[in-house]
């Protein structure tokens, strides 16, 4: 029914996010592992990435975040074409789909794998686009990361016309929203696209939307 078709859309989110924790640990500790122990987190982010294929296929939505968790874990396994095709996927994928924050996160990840294997052009020329588009989204966080890897003051970015040109179009993307959903009558859809919108304009990575029965 309509309730549980959105309690799936979000408890699927959950998969990806298990292993991206999975691929982290690996990360952090892969130096300090003995082989079977690597092998254990290893199978284990396989199967969880797996599943999160097979779900995440079907709610494009989230399907970017599996091809970023993807690369990460073969980058750490040294499987780097794998690696950057998924990466390019994530990429391409929230570009099509429009999910600004993950082609921004993609970017992001992306510069730092290209600057692993000593492509440095290439690199700067992702984190410049990754920082572009976390400067558009006005995410904060990101924009004092990939600004600091790129040699950009942080009193550059904050407080300026810029920003505050950024804030008139947010308000913009509002009233548009408000005129978009108000001829939508079917409560799914206009839940959905109520969410999606939120997404956009918040520049946020994702979003939950709970309902309560009055």
């Amino acid at each position: 029914n309509e309730d549980n078709n959105y309690i799936q859309q979000y408890i699927i989110g959950i998969t990806p996010l298990l292993a991206y924790a999975y691929t982290v640990k690996l990360e952090r500790t892969v130096d300090s592992l003995n082989k079977n122990e690597k092998n254990i987190i290893i199978n284990k982010i396989k199967q969880l990435l797996k599943s999160s294929l097979k779900i995440t296929q079907k709610w494009k939505t989230y399907l970017p975040y599996t091809y970023l968790v993807y690369a990460k874990f073969y980058s750490i396994i040294n499987h780097l074409k794998k690696s950057e095709s998924y990466f390019i996927q994530c990429i391409s994928l929230s570009s099509k789909i429009k999910k600004t924050f993950m082609q921004a996160l993609g970017f992001y990840e992306y510069s730092k794998f290209l600057k692993s294997q000593q492509r440095i052009n290439e690199s700067k020329s992702c984190l410049q686009e990754s920082y572009g588009i976390f400067k558009k989204i006005n995410a904060k966080y990101f924009m004092e990361k990939t600004s600091k890897a790129i040699g950009i003051h942080s009193n550059e970015i904050i407080a300026t016309a810029d920003n505050r040109l950024k804030d008139k179009q947010r308000l913009r993307s509002l009233i548009t929203v408000s005129q978009d959903i108000s001829s939508i009558l079917d409560l799914e859809k206009l839940l959905e696209k109520i969410l999606a919108k939120a997404i956009e304009v918040t520049g946020a990575e994702r979003g939950l939307l709970f309902l309560t029965n009055n």
